[in-house]
């Protein structure tokens, strides 16, 4: 196949949108409840906002009669290259037209190597990208080119009309105050070692550990993220980072996209995880919000068992990969 190779190229309405008629990977399209043109539309808006920003960067593959067959967005993460002290590249979608796998896996080869010469000029030392796992192509490319597999990921959700079964009473919940912060970074301790962090061997552990103490601290002052706490005996004992994505626009529906959820060590075990998460399905339907978004790595299996007692769905999962240049 010809095929030619841009770098931030000026992309048309017309052309994402052709680019994305059969698209089917990704939490939104391969969600069965959710009309998938919808899904697909939301895809465009996402990447059309995301390319909108001075620091977004693109390749794109078209054929020599000019049709886009595939694109990479990606961008420096400030905040990782920061925390890290080396630049770090997040690759944040590659959509390939549909078609035979052997063409796919052409078009997505050529996008990554034209990506690797790109992180090599930029003096990126490490890159990471989550794929749907049902998106065999882009997959096999990114081993082909260098990228290893560290973890997956479980995207669930629950419909906030199916509640009115749990009997017991919901905890009362609050919004956490600059004095839960200490609270919030003690019980992030060794709470997240089965994390894809943790998990490569090329990050020190105190650099993977403290990264969650520095997610605890911006969620505090980031004004789009809420933080709703549980308190035992007027002490912290459970907390959880969310913040709203309204899709009405899309889909008629609202969620709480889960972030990040801590318990008591000393509490582990013992129930309070599952008195946790019914409150925050009633605090949730009481702000009118009508879905909850959480995604799990496929390791934490304590989180994935208490999804299920909940009656979570599996809508899709996702593989992460991580490549490091110069090591």
């Amino acid at each position: 196949m010809d095929l030619e190779i841009k770098v931030n190229p000026k992309i048309e309405d017309e052309g994402l949108s052709n680019l994305l008629k059969q698209y089917r990977y990704g939490r939104y399209c391969e969600d069965p409840s959710l009309p998938i043109e919808m899904s697909r539309k939301f895809i465009l808006d996402s990447i059309k906002a995301y390319l909108a920003h001075d620091d977004a960067q693109c390749v794109a593959v078209f054929s020599f009669s000019g049709e886009i067959l595939g694109m990479a967005t990606f961008k420096i993460s400030k905040w990782d290259t920061d925390h890290f002290g080396y630049r770090v590249a997040i690759i944040d979608s590659i959509i390939i037209k549909e078609s035979d796998y052997f063409n796919k896996l052409n078009v997505a080869g050529a996008i990554l190597k034209q990506l690797h010469l790109w992180c090599k000029t930029s003096n990126v030392r490490f890159v990471s990208i989550r794929v749907s796992a049902l998106d065999l192509s882009v997959i096999h490319s990114l081993e082909q080119c260098g990228f290893g597999y560290i973890g997956s990921r479980i995207y669930n959700k629950y419909d906030l009309d199916s509640l009115g079964k749990f009997k017991k009473r919901p905890y009362k919940l609050r919004l956490a105050s600059s004095s839960d912060l200490s609270k919030m970074v003690h019980f992030a301790k060794g709470a997240f070692v089965t994390q894809r962090f943790h998990a490569d061997p090329c990050i020190p552990q105190d650099k993977a550990e403290s990264l969650y103490e520095k997610w605890i601290s911006t969620a505090f002052t980031d004004h789009k993220q809420k933080i709703l706490v549980l308190d035992i005996k007027n002490k912290p004992a459970a907390f959880m980072v969310y913040y709203k994505n309204d899709l009405r626009k899309y889909f008629n529906t609202q969620f709480a996209m889960w972030k990040l959820c801590l318990v008591d060590p000393e509490k582990r075990g013992k129930g309070l995880g599952f008195d946790f998460f019914t409150a925050l399905m009633y605090y949730h339907r009481k702000e009118g919000l009508d879905i909850i978004d959480s995604g799990i790595s496929m390791r934490n299996l304590a989180s994935f068992r208490l999804h299920n007692k909940h009656d979570f769905k599996v809508i899709s999962t996702c593989v992460t990969f991580h490549k490091w240049l110069g090591t």
